[in-house]
C-alpha cells in the first residue's frame, strides 16, 4: 500500500570502470550562476539517453546519470534523495509529465551552491549492462569537467528573482514538475517557498504533488507540519497529502483532529459528485480524503497520535457517507471506501456495505471481495 522510495544518487547498482572509446557527452551551462539561485545543466544528448528530468517524484532522482561536482577542487556530497516517489517503471526510464524540458538537469538541486567560488562538474550518463549483468551500471556518454564561476547573490537581486517566480508560476504539469518547483527550491528556506510547495501538494496531478511532497522535505519539520494542518483547512486533500502525513511523526493531537474534521465535508453527498471529463480510476478529492483517514486511523506506523474517540468519530462519518459514495463517486472513491471499510472488522455495518460493493463488477467490486475475507463475519 505505501510507496518505496527509489534512490539512483544514494544506491546506485555497482558501476563498472568507464572503457575507453565511450561516447563525449558536450554540457553547458547557458546562465551566470549565483549562489541559492537554480542551475541547470545542458547537455548536448541522444534520445536514447532518455534524459527527461523529473525521473520520479523526487527532486533529487535523476535516473541514471551520474553528476559529479567540485568546489575549488573539492568533490562535494549530493544531498539524499526525499520524496515518496514509487519504484514502479523501467530501470533507467522516465516518468517526466509532457511538456517537461529535455536534457538537462538541475545541479543546484543536488548540490548546495551556497558559496561563491570556482567549481565543474562532470556529466556521466549510464546504463545497465543487459548482456547478462543488468544488475550493472555501465557509462555509455561521459563529458568532460567543465568549470564554472558562482558569484554571490545580493539581497536585490535574490528578492528580484523570487518575487519574478512567485508572480510567474506556469499551467501546465510538465513545467510545473520540471521547472518551476524544482527551480523555487533554491530559495529555500525562505518562507515563501513553503507556501507554494503547499500550494502544490493539494495538486490531484500526481507528479506535480510528489514533486511538491519532495522539495518539502527540505525544510524544517517543526515550521512543515503547522503549515500543513492549515493548508489542509483551506484546500482540497490529495493523495499525496496523505501519503505525506502518514510518513512524518511528531503530528499533535490537536493538528490530527484539525485535518481529520477538515476531510469530513469531502465526504458528504455534495463533494461525492464527480466530473464525467475524469477517468473512473483517477484521484478525486473524496478518494483521498477517506485514503487520509484510513491512513490516519488503521496503519500501525505510529505517524499519527492514539485517539479513540476520533477514531469512532471518523468511522461513523464514513459510513454515513457510504451509501451516497456508493452511488455517485467514482471507481477510485468506492475502492478507497472498501479499503476502510475492510479494515473496520468488527463492524457488521461496515460487513454489509461490502458485500454491496462486492457485487459491483469494476475495480472497486474486486477489492470488496478481498476486504470481505478480512472480516470474520
Amino acid at each position: 500500500m505505501f510507496k518505496t522510495t527509489l534512490a539512483f544518487l544514494t544506491l546506485l547498482p555497482s558501476i563498472a570502470i568507464a572503457q575507453p572509446g565511450i561516447r563525449v557527452l558536450k554540457i553547458a551551462i547557458d546562465q551566470p550562476v549565483y549562489t541559492n539561485q537554480p542551475l541547470w545543466i545542458r547537455a548536448q544528448a541522444t534520445p536514447s539517453d532518455n534524459i527527461r528530468y523529473p525521473f520520479h517524484a523526487a527532486m533529487e532522482d535523476i535516473g541514471c546519470n551520474r553528476l559529479e561536482v567540485k568546489r575549488d577542487g573539492v568533490l562535494l556530497k549530493p544531498h539524499p534523495l526525499s520524496g515518496t516517489t514509487s519504484l514502479d517503471g523501467i530501470l533507467c526510464g522516465s516518468a517526466a509529465p509532457s511538456g517537461s524540458p529535455e536534457d538537462r538537469l538541475p545541479i543546484h538541486v543536488l548540490y548546495p551552491l551556497d558559496k561563491p567560488g570556482t567549481y565543474s562538474i562532470r556529466w556521466t550518463v549510464m546504463m545497465p549492462n543487459f548482456n547478462g549483468h543488468p544488475d550493472v551500471l555501465e557509462p555509455q556518454a561521459q563529458s568532460e569537467w567543465l568549470t564554472f564561476e558562482v558569484k554571490q547573490s545580493t539581497p536585490e537581486q535574490q528578492e528580484v528573482w523570487i518575487q519574478t517566480m512567485l508572480a510567474n508560476p506556469p499551467t501546465g504539469r510538465g513545467q510545473l514538475a520540471g521547472d518551476y518547483l524544482p527551480s523555487i527550491l533554491a530559495a529555500a528556506p525562505d518562507p515563501r517557498v513553503l507556501q507554494v510547495f503547499l500550494k502544490y501538494l493539494h495538486s490531484q496531478d500526481s507528479m506535480v504533488a510528489g514533486m511538491a511532497a519532495s522539495g518539502i522535505e527540505r525544510l524544517p519539520l517543526s515550521e512543515v507540519l503547522p503549515a500543513v494542518t492549515d493548508s489542509i483547512e483551506h484546500g482540497d486533500p490529495s493523495d499525496e497529502l496523505a501519503y505525506f502525513g502518514s510518513y512524518h511523526k511528531g503530528w499533535t493531537q490537536e493538528q490530527q483532529s484539525r485535518i481529520v474534521h477538515a476531510m469530513i465535508p469531502f465526504l458528504q453527498p455534495s463533494t461525492a459528485l464527480q466530473s464525467n471529463q475524469s477517468p473512473p480510476y483517477a484521484s478525486t478529492p473524496v478518494s483521498a480524503a477517506i485514503k487520509m483517514l484510513h491512513f490516519i486511523f488503521y496503519i500501525p506506523n505510529h505517524a499519527w497520535p492514539e485517539n479513540p474517540n476520533l477514531a469512532t468519530y471518523a468511522d461513523s462519518q464514513v459510513l454515513l457517507a457510504a451509501p451516497n459514495i456508493m452511488a455517485r463517486a467514482n471507481e477510485n472513491a468506492v475502492q478507497e471506501l472498501a479499503i476502510y471499510l475492510g479494515s473496520m472488522q468488527s463492524s457488521a455495518h461496515a460487513h454489509d456495505l461490502l458485500l454491496e460493493i462486492a457485487k459491483r463488477t469494476d475495480t472497486a467490486g474486486k477489492q470488496a471481495q478481498i476486504c470481505l475475507n478480512w472480516h470474520r463475519q
